[in-house]
């Protein structure tokens, strides 16, 4: 049900309010009378009225100091005069003091129940204006709120919207940069004019200092010079900050500027919440961060002196080799056997062409140079790999066996890189084959994924579980006998395969045989 409007007829004639309180009661209105304008000032500061209709003629008090009274306790207040000694003079003093409406005696019903309806109906429409101009502020600075988490920024923008909406002389903003700090960290104060204040009044520190004892939503305050308005910003069980407005000491806050402006500070406890979580998250990532490098460091650490120790290892067989073949080459007198000394240089070369081959896998893992990127076919490089291996293949009684899709794109890609992983990984299974046996190459174009997938499958002897996660890493052979390798092949081949920002794995069963997956991630073109 909608709650009627109260009107308050005030005059001195009893028989003018009786009528007026029974044209208005029955057209719908919650009408008070009084005869004594004094007793009207009391009800207006015990009441809230819509409308006060008033003789302009009253002993004692007359309409006009009762109009300026009682605007003075309820500005919004509709005001209507009422005065059966209507002048054009009486209306227009009645106007300026902030009457809306005039009506002279002898009045009709009907005419007093418009006039009121149609008052209240622009009042309505003004509130309604006034809300929405409210609403649109908030939105406005919202918005501007919700696109920085600069401290600084915010606090002027809480100031402009203060300014905007209040008749405020300053605006104090003080904002917390983490929830647990018990003093505030920024601290922005403007005047009227835009320009910054960096003193604050001792009556204004008061009443911070009352309000930060007992925080509430909102406090007021009025002094003889100035009325102070806090609001605080809370969010969750902390206090993201206050703000402060110096205002003007005539002026009335309404219950709707406090709403308004605690919609707004509700907004920028969010924005403060916000910031607040990015740094901790930063913190946390930095964090993080650390832990990381200080394990990557760790790793490394692990990684060089297993290195070295690797390194160390497979220098000395060869250099041991060496130093037996010199050894034995002093012995040999000059009548000796030619064949003797040739055996002797020959193994002391195979020993430094297994020095130099550690030395330039070492220089490719560590100075890998970035691909020289070109349009190719993957079968075009698969043909030259083939045509490079096909004496090992034979000679190790191996077939090579070749499934590629006819309809394979260009990609752009190092040739010559590309083809030492196919020779590399090739070389590998033959390795995996000493008694012959099968490698297949199959190669297709993921359309789903933008991938070409390039699968290298034979039939050897198979990876130990135990073996499979340390195959890629610098060093490592699972081979044995005369065919254990550096361990420096598969770790350039991944090396290679990063470079084209690709991925490969590894799948195998013991006795079964070995999968190596290529999937290098390139955006199918056509040369020019």
């Amino acid at each position: 049900m909608d709650e009627k409007n109260k009107v308050l007829i005030v005059d001195d004639e009893v028989s003018m309010t009786d009528l007026l309180h029974e044209i208005l009661t029955t057209a719908g209105f919650d009408t008070e009378v009084v005869n004594d304008p004094g007793q009207a000032v009391n009800l207006l500061n015990e009441n809230n009225y819509d409308v006060m209709l008033t003789d302009l003629r009253m002993p004692k008090i007359n309409g006009i100091d009762l109009l300026k009274q009682a605007l003075s306790i309820r500005p919004d207040l509709i005001a209507i005069v009422l005065t059966g000694y209507g002048s054009i003079e009486s209306a227009v003093e009645a106007m300026k003091y902030g009457a809306v409406g005039y009506i002279s005696k002898p009045f009709r019903p009907k005419n007093i129940i418009n006039t009121i309806t149609k008052e209240l109906e622009a009042r309505d429409i003004k509130k309604q204006n006034v809300q929405l101009k409210r609403m649109l502020t908030i939105y406005e600075f919202s918005e501007s709120i919700s696109s920085t988490l600069k401290f600084e920024e915010i606090a002027e923008i809480i100031e402009n919207a203060c300014f905007s909406l209040l008749p405020a002389q300053q605006v104090m903003v003080m904002l917390k940069k983490n929830p647990q700090d018990k003093s505030f960290n920024i601290i922005h104060s403007k005047n009227q004019q835009g320009e910054l204040v960096t003193s604050i009044s001792k009556e204004v520190k008061e009443f911070v200092n009352e309000f930060l004892d007992n925080i509430e939503p909102n406090k007021v305050k009025q002094l003889d010079e100035m009325t102070l308005l806090a609001l605080s910003m809370t969010r969750k069980k902390y206090l993201a900050g206050i703000f402060v407005a110096v205002l003007f000491p005539d002026f009335q806050i309404q219950k709707e500027d406090l709403q308004t402006l605690q919609i707004l500070a509700n907004r920028v406890s969010i924005s403060v919440e916000n910031h607040w979580l990015i740094q901790s998250l930063k913190s946390s990532l930095n964090t993080i961060h650390s832990q990381q490098q200080r394990v990557l460091d760790l790793e490394r650490q692990s990684t060089i002196g297993e290195m070295a120790s690797t390194i160390t290892h497979e220098i000395s067989n060869p250099l041991g080799a060496m130093q037996m073949a010199m050894e034995y080459i002093k012995s040999l007198s000059p009548d000796q056997d030619p064949e003797q000394l040739n055996t002797a240089l020959h193994s002391i070369d195979l020993g430094l062409q297994k020095i130099l081959n550690i030395v330039n896998n070492l220089r490719k893992i560590s100075r890998g140079k970035d691909p020289s990127l070109s349009f190719v076919t993957i079968e075009e490089i698969l043909v030259n790999t083939e045509s490079f291996m096909d004496f090992l293949l034979k000679k190790n009684k191996i077939n090579l066996v070749k499934n590629i899709d006819p309809n394979l794109p260009y990609i752009k890609v190092d040739q010559s890189q590309l083809q030492q992983v196919f020779t590399n990984l090739i070389l590998n299974s033959i390795d995996a084959l000493p008694d012959g046996g099968e490698i297949e190459i199959q190669v297709h174009w993921d359309q789903d994924q933008k991938l070409m997938i390039i699968n290298i499958k034979d039939n050897g002897v198979g990876i130990s579980p135990d073996n499979i996660n340390k195959i890629f890493k610098p060093f490592f052979s699972d081979k044995i006998g005369q065919k254990q390798g550096s361990g420096l092949g598969l770790s350039v081949v991944k090396k290679i395969i990063e470079r084209h920002q690709g991925e490969i794995e590894v799948s195998s069963k013991p006795g079964k045989g070995t999968t190596f997956t290529i999937g290098i991630p390139k955006e199918p073109q056509s040369p020019n």
